[in-house]
């Protein structure tokens, strides 16, 4: 499976660019389909300041899950993912 995510703006040398990927698992047979709303890949992306020619890319291993006491989704991150 290839996944592209395309961003056409006008991205400044200081802006931190962030996006995910995020699947759910209510049709898996998953014990925490209750706390765990959907499992998630988050990538930050910013201009590496030694050389402005590349981005530093950070990917982040994560899910979404529901705020009981007020039904917001949070994002949390399980590790950094090298």
């Amino acid at each position: 499976m290839r996944i592209t995510h395309r961003l056409e703006a006008d991205i400044l040398p200081t802006d931190i660019i962030t996006f995910d990927l995020s699947f759910d698992s209510a049709s898996a047979n998953v014990e925490k389909v209750d706390v765990i709303k959907e499992d998630s890949g988050r990538c930050v992306v910013s201009q590496n300041t030694m050389d402005t020619t590349y981005w530093v890319q950070e990917a982040y291993d994560g899910y979404w899950f529901e705020n009981v006491s007020d039904s917001t989704w949070l994002w949390s991150s399980d590790a950094y993912a090298s």
